[in-house]
């Protein structure tokens, strides 16, 4: 089953540590995200998968989708997002402008 056919989930919880998804993977990820445009929850961890700065930038641009977000939880720990990674992480979620409930790992 695919993510994207899930559209009437409105809380979603992804634990997908250490798969070694990199860039590719995580934008693979929010391609899928971006489709469930009922979220309003969600927790996501894509922590240790080699993500780097792209993969930071590619999930963040479809969070950036994800406007009925209101609970936040991500970690991206251990991704080596470095200070451009981090910096896109920031520059995404300043445009969710409905989340009230954030938890951010880096």
């Amino acid at each position: 089953m695919s993510l994207e056919k899930c559209q009437n989930i409105t809380s979603l919880n992804l634990y997908l540590w250490s798969n070694e998804l990199g860039a590719d993977g995580a934008k693979n990820i929010g391609m899928s995200l971006e489709k469930c445009q009922n979220i309003t929850s969600l927790s996501l961890n894509l922590s240790s998968n080699e993500l780097g700065a792209d993969g930071a930038k590619n999930i963040g641009m479809s969070l950036e989708k994800c406007q009925n977000i209101t609970s936040l939880s991500f970690n991206l720990w251990w991704n080596k997002l470095g200070a451009d990674g981090a910096k896109n992480i920031g520059m995404s979620l300043e445009k969710c402008q409905n989340i009230t409930s954030l938890n951010l790992n880096l």
